[in-house]
Parts: C-alpha cells; structure tokens; sequence
C-alpha cells in the first residue's frame, strides 16, 4: 500500500470578512497553488484552501490524503469536535465530505501555525498581488 500524500492547506482574510486568498503546499512533490477569493471571513478561506486542495488530489487520481491545516475550526469541526453553527460554513463541510468520500482514506491532523509557514506564505503572496 502507497503512503498517503501529505498535503498542507491555509487559508487567510484580511479583515472579517475581507479580501481572502487560500493555498496549498505539497512538499513531498514540490507542488503548490493559491487562489484569491474576494471578500471571505477567514474561516471560509480556510475551508476554501482545503477545497483547493481535495479537488487537486481528486484531479492526479490520488486515492489516499493526509492534510495538515493550522486552523482548529477545520480539524475540529470535520472531526466532529466541534459543532457547525454558521449556515454558510455548514454548506462548505458538507461539499468537502462530498470530496472526501472520493478517497480510500483521508485524514486531517491540526499543526502548530509555524508548521506551515509555506501555506502560509503562499496564501499571503496572493493577497499581496490583490491588494
């Protein structure tokens, strides 16, 4: 059995909502993306860069996923530890399962913010160029 693709995600808003940008980092496969969103609160980008990211294993055939994310809103809401109580965030939840039902096995594990500073640091890049 293959190793599952480590994939790390973030997402950012500069302001609440306000200008949004998410991003991917593969580093195993020196790959990556980022995207601009408009005006999203931080926690819908967030969700958006895991989006960007599942989209991207579904779309390499990829059949086993590990992602890394700083957000404890994601981890824990999709791990059933926290509750879902914005409509909007619901709707984003229920898309990304739809996505990870596409994969053998998926797993999402909550890292320190200065674990993913490539993420990071890719998202920020891009709200840089929309600012």
């Amino acid at each position: 059995m293959t190793e599952p693709i480590e994939i790390y995600v973030d997402g950012g808003s500069r302001g609440n909502p306000g200008p949004s940008a998410c991003a991917f980092v593969i580093p195993k496969l020196n790959r990556c993306a980022s995207k601009f969103l408009g005006a999203r609160t931080n926690n819908e980008a967030e969700y958006c860069a895991l989006l960007l990211a599942l989209t991207y294993a579904v779309s390499q055939a990829w059949t086993r996923v590990r992602v890394f994310s700083d957000s404890q809103l994601v981890v824990k809401q999709l791990n059933g530890e926290f509750a879902i109580r914005e409509p909007r965030i619901q709707v984003q939840v229920d898309t990304v399962r739809g996505w990870i039902s596409k994969f053998d096995s998926f797993e999402i594990t909550l890292i320190k913010r200065n674990k993913n500073r490539e993420a990071d640091k890719l998202c920020n890049a891009e709200l840089n160029r929309h600012a």
